[in-house]
């Protein structure tokens, strides 16, 4: 007899469910794998090193060392300490300086706040996807001589206190009300002088 193949099918089987999820699972594995040895790069890359895109008080600082980026803020430093500050009031204005102010730049705090950035946020930085970060480098003032300065200020553009006041006239007695006066807050003033803006007021 003759077999034919009248009772066989030439039809496709529909792809299995279950070969597609492995696929979409090795997929999304390779991804992984692929970011993981990605940021492990960047880890490893800049260790020890700022990441790209800071700036500690103007000064550029990504991708250096600690002690590269201390050197480039003491420089700049330097500057800002000698560099004159205007102190601007109603009544006029005068000058100071941050050397006056017994200034000492605190280096490490502003480069311990620069170097604090997880491996994604460095990795997002490298690739010049992340925002930039712009660290504010504060001074520590001498406080003597903050009070000396916020008394010169009194002097200058304060309003002494004044008590009430009986004032007898042929036309009668009067009494002036008193006046608390004003003065330099010292506490926002030490505050404001921190970072040694070039001018104030």
């Amino acid at each position: 007899p003759v077999v034919t193949d009248v009772f066989l099918s030439s039809a496709n089987r529909p792809p299995r469910r279950g070969r597609r999820a492995l696929i979409a699972l090795a997929v999304v594995l390779a991804l992984t794998a692929a970011a993981a040895a990605a940021l492990g790069g960047v880890a490893l890359a800049e260790r020890g090193t700022i990441p790209a895109g800071t700036t500690v008080s103007g000064v550029p600082v990504g991708g250096k060392t600690r002690e590269e980026a201390r050197e480039a803020i003491a420089e700049a430093s330097r500057e800002a300490i000698a560099r004159p500050i205007r102190l601007i009031g109603s009544g006029g204005e005068e000058r100071t300086s941050g050397r006056e102010l017994g200034a000492v730049p605190l280096v490490d705090d502003a480069l311990d706040e620069a170097l604090d950035a997880g491996p994604v946020e460095r990795l997002l930085r490298r690739a010049g996807l992340g925002e930039e970060r712009q660290v504010e480098l504060a001074y520590r003032l001498g406080p003597v001589r903050i009070a000396e300065l916020a008394n010169r200020l009194d002097l200058r553009f304060g309003e002494p206190a004044r008590d009430a006041g009986v004032v007898v006239t042929e036309d009668g007695t009067t009494i002036d009300a008193p006046a608390r006066g004003t003065q330099v807050d010292r506490s926002a003033l030490r505050r404001a002088l921190r970072t040694l803006p070039g001018e104030l007021g």
